[in-house]
C-alpha cells in the first residue's frame, strides 16, 4: 500500500507536472512556427496518458490528445483514449478512435481492453445487450493473459454493468 501511495505521489507531483510541461513546449513551438501540428500532437506518450488514466484524469488526457484522428498512434494509447473518451460520455469519439485500431493486432490484454470500451459504447447507446457481450470477451481475453488486474477489471464492468441493468 505505502509502494502504490509513492508511485501515486510520484505521478502527481513529479510525472504528470513533467508529461504537461513537454506538451506546453510543444505547443509553444508549434504557435512560434518551430513545429510542425504532428509534432506537437504526438507529445503525448503512452506513458504520460497511462498515468492520466490510473489518476482518473480523463479530461486532461483528452485534451492532451488533442482533436482529429488519432489513428497514426501506438495503438496501447489509442485505446486509453478511446477508454477515456467512453468514460467522459464522448461515445461517438470512443467509437471513432476505436474504429482506427486494428483490432486483430492487438495482443490479449489489448483486446480485452478494447472490448471493454466498445461495451462502454454499447451502453452509451443503449445496446445493453451488445454491451454485456462485449464485457464478456473482454472478461475471456483477459483470463487469457492471467493477468489479475485486468480480469478484476473485466469482472468489475460485468458486475456493474449487471446491477445497472437488472434492476426491473
Amino acid at each position: 500500500h505505502v509502494m502504490h501511495h509513492e508511485q501515486w505521489h510520484r505521478s502527481v507531483e513529479v510525472l504528470v507536472p513533467t508529461a504537461e510541461q513537454r506538451a506546453h513546449l510543444e505547443l509553444s513551438s508549434y504557435a512560434a512556427g518551430r513545429a510542425a501540428f504532428d509534432d506537437v500532437r504526438m507529445a503525448l506518450t503512452y506513458e504520460a496518458a497511462k498515468r492520466l488514466f490510473a489518476l482518473g484524469e480523463f479530461d486532461r488526457l483528452v485534451r492532451s490528445a488533442g482533436p482529429g484522428n488519432h489513428a497514426d498512434r501506438d495503438p496501447g494509447l489509442q485505446l486509453l483514449l478511446a477508454h477515456a473518451l467512453a468514460l467522459t460520455e464522448d461515445f461517438a469519439g470512443a467509437r471513432v478512435t476505436t474504429d482506427s485500431i486494428d483490432a486483430v493486432a492487438l495482443p490479449a490484454w489489448g483486446k480485452s481492453q478494447h472490448h471493454i470500451v466498445l461495451g462502454l459504447i454499447s451502453e452509451g447507446r443503449g445496446a445493453m445487450r451488445q454491451a454485456l457481450d462485449h464485457f464478456q470477451t473482454a472478461l475471456r481475453h483477459a483470463l487469457s493473459t492471467r493477468d489479475e488486474l485486468l480480469i478484476a477489471w473485466a469482472h468489475l464492468r460485468i458486475f456493474r454493468h449487471r446491477v445497472d441493468t437488472d434492476s426491473s
